[in-house]
């Protein structure tokens, strides 16, 4: 499986809303009419952090601390295919820099929950 962590900054309920309908596309696929559950389908560990009093608007995208993204492109399709936006790709040890940095923040948000509105954890089957 992979592991999925996002922070992001409370929008409001209609952030919240797409947050979720996010984690319930992460679903097992389902055969024979949605009754079965695909057996090969392994789950990814998603957690999201919502916070409030902050507006995170960094967008990093580490990918096993190997890979950083970095840029102004939003985790949208607009972000991904249709707008002019600017992003580097890092690898190997400024990949990695990256994801630590992003575990810093993250260790961070956890240890003082008054900067967390919501936790979204995984779908469930």
């Amino acid at each position: 499986g992979v592991r999925v962590r996002v922070i992001t900054s409370d929008e409001g309920r209609e952030q919240r809303e797409s947050l979720k309908i996010f984690r319930d596309a992460l679903r097992p696929r389902r055969r024979l009419l949605g009754l079965i559950r695909d057996k090969s389908w392994v789950p990814p560990d998603l957690e999201v952090l919502v916070t409030k009093g902050w507006k995170i608007h960094a967008k990093m995208y580490v990918v096993d601390m190997r890979y950083a993204v970095v840029g102004s492109a939003n985790l949208t399709e607009s972000g991904m295919q249709g707008n002019l936006e600017h992003i580097v790709v890092l690898e190997g040890q400024e990949g990695r820099m990256i994801g630590v940095d992003f575990e810093a923040l993250w260790d961070f948000i956890q240890r003082d929950e008054s900067f967390v509105v919501e936790k979204i954890g995984p779908p469930e089957d």
